[in-house]
């Protein structure tokens, strides 16, 4: 289920290229990473999203879509990043 979500990016030359903050309420998550990036396109209409999956500094795994109407979502509830064995 797609919940809402305020997002900020870094607007380089080439427009919005993608978020450097994840606000889903009273919570922010600032951006470590772009694990990353696709577009869907809906067949038979000019419908667009943009998909990012990010890494954010505290470990956290998020899943965020940018629609065709430049609203932000949660593609998912965020989840830990697993550890590697020996990682730091």
């Amino acid at each position: 289920m797609l919940r809402r979500v305020q997002v900020e990016c870094y607007a380089g030359s080439r427009a919005d290229e993608y978020p450097r903050r994840v606000i889903d309420g009273a919570r922010a998550y600032t951006v470590a990473r772009l694990l990353g990036s696709s577009i869907k396109e809906a067949a038979g209409s000019n419908d667009r999203s943009c998909h990012f999956t990010l890494l954010t500094e505290d470990g956290v795994i998020l899943n965020v879509v940018k629609s065709s109407d430049d609203q932000w979502h949660l593609d998912s509830e965020p989840s830990r990043a697993e550890k590697k064995p020996g990682a730091p």
